[in-house]
């Protein structure tokens, strides 16, 4: 098995545990946000994405934490009413809505987010077998990596590394995508 696959396996078998993990310890790493954020960040933005964190015992729970939502909306979620479901945008509380943006629906954004940095900038992709729309590899400033879209039941999925684009100004990040209407 080649490295592009081992790295493949081992994003797809670490994405249950993050789910899990960030379920978990979402609310501590909610609680303690100002802390970590603000008392243990170096001033480097990414790509106006992520500020990157001294290394220390604050950094697990910086990677449960969304830094680029906190910069462009200025809390901890998403601020429109389309991303949530009704009963959650309702209830109005900032603590559920940041919950249910970076611990059910985009776990570990910041720890995805640090992993594209280290991958790099997107630079070209490699179809396998004549099928653009299937596999491909693509390569990094930092290294190569899969890519799968295919069709299932009408609908369409994803499962790989994003390509970002050539500019910089977006993240190269893994990402998985099940059963999404696609027009």
């Amino acid at each position: 098995m080649n490295t592009d696959m081992l790295h493949l396996l081992a994003y797809l078998l670490l994405e249950p545990v993050k789910r899990v993990l960030s379920a978990v310890l979402y609310p501590v790493a909610y609680a303690l946000r100002h802390k970590v954020r603000y008392q243990t960040l170096t001033p480097i933005d990414w790509r106006d994405y992520l500020r990157l964190p001294l290394h220390g015992y604050w950094w697990p729970l910086w990677l449960l934490l969304d830094d680029s939502v906190f910069i462009e909306f200025g809390v901890d979620y998403g601020n429109r009413e389309k991303y949530f479901p009704a009963f959650v945008w309702a209830s109005g509380s900032d603590f559920l809505k940041a919950y249910w943006w970076s611990a059910i629906r985009n776990s570990c954004v910041n720890w995805n987010n640090y992993a594209a940095m280290k991958l790099g900038r997107f630079l070209s992709e490699e179809p396998h077998d004549g099928k653009r729309n299937f596999y491909v590899t693509r390569t990094y400033e930092h290294a190569r990596r899969p890519y799968c879209e295919f069709w299932l039941f009408g609908r369409w999925n994803q499962i790989g590394w994003l390509r970002g684009n050539k500019l910089g100004n977006g993240a190269s990040r893994f990402e998985i995508d099940v059963m999404k209407r696609r027009s």
